[in-house]
């Protein structure tokens, strides 16, 4: 990732602007997985420890996924301008 690509993501993190994107359908998600994590938690707290080490694991996983998407957009981005650019010749 470059400097620019960084600090752009970097500020998206920070700045949480995720939350503008994601609709009803992800919160019930993420209500469902604490309520499921904290019966296991609950269930079983022998396993605790090794479950928490398994999402933070997850969690850097997604954090991987979540910059690749993010790389993916920005180079998209690109490709497109570039095209609209080059079809704007053709039509003056």
């Amino acid at each position: 990732m470059t400097d620019l690509m960084r600090a752009l993501y970097n500020f998206t993190e920070e700045q949480n602007l995720e939350k503008y994107f994601l609709g009803k359908e992800y919160n019930n998600y993420q209500w469902a997985i604490k309520q499921k994590m904290e019966e296991i938690r609950t269930e079983y707290p022998q396993v605790r420890k090794k479950l928490n080490d398994l999402l933070s694991e997850l969690n850097a996983s997604y954090s991987c996924e979540y910059e690749a998407a993010f790389q993916v957009g920005f180079l998209l981005r690109g490709e497109l301008t570039r095209l609209q650019r080059s079809y704007e010749g053709l039509f003056e």
